[in-house]
């Protein structure tokens, strides 16, 4: 894995650490709109994250 993908999926674990927060105090406040928004954007990080993984595997394993 190379340092942008490093950087890239530190970045993205940033941010889904915050999500995190963010989706626990709007489950508190029962605020499902802005809870659906943020569990999608936590979708759409995953799977970059997922893909930036992938890519890796593949080079290393052939």
């Amino acid at each position: 894995m190379n340092k942008l993908e490093l950087d890239r999926l530190d970045a993205i674990l940033n941010e889904l650490s915050e999500f995190n927060e963010d989706v626990r105090s709007f489950y508190m406040c029962n605020d499902n709109l802005n809870m659906h928004n943020t569990v999608c954007d936590m979708r759409t990080d995953l799977i970059s994250a997922l893909e930036i993984v992938n890519d890796a595997e593949n080079r290393m394993c052939h």
